[in-house]
């Protein structure tokens, strides 16, 4: 067998690292999430991104919610009205994430930015386990 060298641990890339992710999110941003040109988080229309044929959604929601995590700018105060548009919204999402077709697990990057909006370990083991969270702890202000 052979030896299995040293490495350096690498997180997942966010689609906003790289330049084919940074033109995706180009054509989302109409629909809110993160801004990787001015650092910023707008708002997500979920309900209307799925309408938009072969949109990543889950990617794009999570993506914006890690990037806008490690850049400080939410507060658990209050979150539900950062991160959607309207209450159908959250709806969509939690109906995306009951449905698992789309994305299969949470990656390291969406577990951390859950963990630090005060969502708890057994939250985010699954999107189903993160539905039930976001139906029980996300609400308009």
């Amino acid at each position: 067998m052979a030896k299995i060298e040293a490495y350096a641990a690498r997180p997942t890339p966010l689609l906003f690292e790289n330049e084919e992710g940074q033109r995706a999110a180009s054509a989302l941003i109409e629909f809110g999430g993160w801004n990787h040109v001015t650092k910023t988080l707008t708002p997500m229309s979920v309900e209307a991104l799925t309408q938009k044929p072969g949109a990543p959604v889950l990617t794009w929601f999570f993506d914006s919610l890690a990037a806008a995590a490690e850049a400080g700018v939410l507060d658990t105060d209050g979150l539900a009205d950062q991160l959607f548009a309207d209450s159908v919204d959250i709806d969509a999402l939690v109906g995306l994430m009951r449905d698992g077709s789309e994305m299969y697990w949470v990656n390291d990057r969406y577990f951390w930015s859950l963990q630090e909006c005060f969502f708890s370990e057994e939250d985010c083991t699954s999107f189903g386990a993160l539905a039930d969270a976001f139906e029980r702890e996300l609400q308009f202000a």
